[in-house]
């Protein structure tokens, strides 16, 4: 296997991984709403309900990893460089494996609104589609109008590199621990990142936010290079 199939490889078993997660949090998204329906609750505290239920399950996850990281360094056993981006760089077996394990990637992965019908790409939680450049399209349904992120923590490096949001990306709050890397994003709706927390660095290079954008993110640089800005 060459380098650049290792690579591939790799980041393939990163994004099933995290596409596997943000599918158990839908699941848990529609289970809390539809018990909030049940209850009598109206849809605006349904909504809120299946958020938080979503969110939780999300946030167990990063908060384990940010609790192993913490342990790392608190033994000694952390080692890591940054690279000229910030990219951390392990120094042994235990700093990688938890770089490995606390990274997310939905890299080339095509958000879509559960309710829609239509195309056979639109069928289904998760699917692969055609090769496009290094991975696979993954298709993800997702519920309402809405890929919502909103409060979610990521809490290694995180990809959404050639994402394409058919409906509206929330972001709201989202916190980003390691480098985010929204390259070549297509927004095709709104896109919110209000007071997002970017703490090592964010890189928007050459997307393209079709419709309302609003970034309110601080902490650390972000690159808009090539970014194709729609209405505010």
């Amino acid at each position: 296997m060459t380098q650049d199939e290792t690579v591939r490889a790799q980041e393939e078993a990163v994004r099933e991984r995290t596409v596997a997660r943000f599918l158990e949090c839908e699941a848990k998204r529609a289970e809390a709403r539809a018990a909030a329906l049940a209850e009598g609750k109206p849809a605006d505290a349904a909504y809120k309900i299946a958020h938080e239920a979503a969110k939780r399950h999300w946030n167990a996850w990063a908060e384990d990893m940010l609790a192993k990281r913490k342990a790392l360094e608190g033994t000694g056993v952390w080692s890591a460089t940054k690279d000229n981006r910030g990219a951390l760089e392990p120094k042994n077996a235990e700093t990688r494996a938890w770089i490995d394990e606390s990274a997310a990637s939905f890299a080339w992965c095509a958000f879509l609104r559960k309710e829609r019908e239509g195309t056979q790409e639109e069928q289904g939680d998760s699917k692969e589609e055609l090769q496009a450049g290094s991975l696979s399209v993954k298709s993800i349904e997702t519920r309402g109008n809405v890929a919502d992120f909103r409060r979610f923590v990521f809490p290694g490096r995180t990809s959404f590199t050639n994402a394409t949001f058919q409906d509206d990306a929330r972001f709201d709050n989202t916190g980003f621990e390691g480098n985010a890397y929204f390259s070549n994003a297509i927004f095709r709706r709104d896109a919110r990142l209000s007071e997002a927390a970017f703490k090592a660095g964010a890189w928007f290079d050459r997307a393209t936010f079709e419709y309302a954008w609003n970034v309110s993110a601080g902490l650390a640089p972000i690159s808009w290079r090539g970014s194709v800005l729609g209405s505010v």
